[in-house]
């Protein structure tokens, strides 16, 4: 064997057990997998785990199981430790039509990955896995392979786009009583899967689907195409009248801002004061995620001073200015430093600006006595 040759093998070996491709690892406890299926919930549906391997393909069978009627599963796979890829196939009432009578074929079985499986874990298997795995099929045709870094960014990086952690978050029964015992979390992911649905109203198959869908998303995002056709289909179940959810609008839900890019945005103190109003202005293609009185969400502002956190008496956005207020009345003075962070999106397509797009057009400070203050002043930067 030449230099080359023996290089060669080296590094097949190290993705292979980089990447479990041929029976993955051994460990002395067994490992659990659990989760649900759902296009819709997948009612005794069939659900199979195999080792990944590197070229993304399934590799030996380590387990199969049947989810109950709502989409539970639970599959033992030994001892096994390492990347797997889950596939579940079977029959649920989709959300968008009320029919109970729409498989997911067993020829094409919607898919998760999952970097390294070791104890007991969740991997829900959903459309929005599925483009994951396609996400991961294109990856390999450009590098060659897969490894657990890839596997795990690949996941994050559908998360981001569609504003759900996609492995940690369990899809729930589009139906009032179901929404109303879910996080919001929950809900996101189900609203989803129910545009997905609506997508297809028409007869559009679910692989068709989701291959158009994962057209629109590489490494830099989702495009803007991509974005509009899933809230649109978003809007269009909303008033669907087999929408069952008991949702009425999209506002304070995930899929307001599916495919944006996320920004941190800090509001840095200098100075000291006990009272703080300030305006600031975004600029074009950033906005904030508030409810419909205004209200900056809870995920789109973070107190970062325990004092800020017991103060902040205002939080408006105004998506019309796209202007922020924000005012606080302490017991004791702000210091200098972070106050609060803003977690900003970037709308689908756009580049993300430079901070001194952004500006503070009033800010007013004041001391315990409510004396104005002139050495106070406000900055902002990315973080």
């Amino acid at each position: 064997m030449n230099r080359l040759q023996r290089v060669v093998s080296i590094i097949s070996i190290f993705l292979l057990a980089a990447c479990g491709g041929g029976g993955g690892g051994g460990g002395s406890t067994e490992t659990v997998i659990s989760g649900v299926a759902a296009k819709g919930l997948l009612n005794k549906g069939t659900v199979t785990v195999f080792a990944l391997k590197p070229n993304g393909d399934k590799g030996t069978q380590l387990g199969t199981g049947t989810t109950d009627e709502n989409g539970a599963y639970r599959i033992s796979i030994g001892t096994y430790n390492g990347p797997v890829l889950v596939e579940a196939y079977g029959r649920y009432t989709d959300e968008a039509t009320g029919s109970s009578s729409v498989e997911v074929p067993a020829t094409a079985p919607l898919r998760a990955i999952l970097g390294n499986a070791a104890g007991s874990v969740t991997v829900p298997v959903t459309p929005l896995t599925e483009l994951a795995v396609l996400q991961a099929k294109q990856a390999v045709q450009q590098a060659g392979s897969l490894t657990v870094a890839d596997v795990n960014a690949i996941n994050a990086r559908i998360s981001d786009v569609f504003k759900v952690d996609i492995l940690a978050v369990t899809p729930v029964a589009p139906t009032t009583a179901a929404f109303q015992a879910s996080t919001q979390s929950q809900k996101d992911y189900a609203l989803a899967l129910a545009a997905v649905s609506q997508m297809m109203v028409g007869g559009q198959s679910l692989a068709t689907t989701l291959n158009n869908l994962n057209a629109g998303i590489s490494s830099a995002g989702m495009s803007s195409g991509t974005a509009t056709a899933i809230t649109t289909a978003a809007n269009s179940f909303i008033v669907n009248p087999e929408n069952k959810t008991g949702v009425t609008t999209l506002v304070g839900s995930a899929l307001q801002s599916v495919g944006v890019k996320p920004l941190k945005v800090s509001i840095v103190l200098a100075g000291s004061a006990a009272a703080i109003q300030a305006t600031l202005v975004l600029p074009k293609d950033v906005v904030l995620r508030s409810d419909t009185n205004g209200a900056i969400e809870q995920t789109s502002r973070v107190l970062v001073q325990s004092d800020a956190a017991s103060g902040l008496i205002v939080g408006k956005y105004n998506s019309a200015t796209n202007e922020v207020t924000i005012g606080f009345i302490n017991v004791k003075s702000l210091t200098a430093g972070g106050i609060l962070t803003l977690n900003a999106d970037l709308t689908p397509g756009a580049t993300v600006p430079d901070i001194s797009a952004f500006s503070i057009s009033s800010s007013t400070f004041k001391d315990i006595n409510g004396d104005a203050i002139s050495g106070a002043s406000l900055t902002l930067k990315y973080l």
